[in-house]
């Protein structure tokens, strides 16, 4: 079986939901460089990213001192729980009709 990447699985506006999620339930800010970071991508690109999450309402930024801190929206969260429930649900099914079972 092939191993894949997360990297190459994931979209970053959807590596960067994964991300906040984790933070959410703690109610702790992620900043900007943080994602940056993570993704290795150019601080332009992340707030762009930003933007249309903002714009989708899936995130919130909050000023913290000189900089942004971003976290998930109760509906940011909620899309992400139902999104890795679809997923699950998707690839169960193919496992299901892989074995012939469904």
């Amino acid at each position: 079986m092939a191993t894949v990447q997360v990297e190459r699985f994931f979209s970053n506006k959807q590596r960067i939901m994964i991300f906040l999620r984790k933070s959410f339930k703690k109610n702790n800010f992620i900043f900007a460089a943080d994602i940056q970071t993570l993704l290795g991508i150019k601080k332009s690109y992340v707030s762009s990213l930003l933007s249309e999450l903002e714009v989708e309402g899936l995130i919130a930024r909050k000023e913290i001192g000189r900089q942004k801190g971003i976290q998930l929206t109760k509906p940011g969260f909620d899309i992400t729980q139902e999104g890795f429930q679809l997923m699950l649900d998707d690839d169960e099914d193919l496992l299901l009709k892989s074995f012939k079972l469904n």
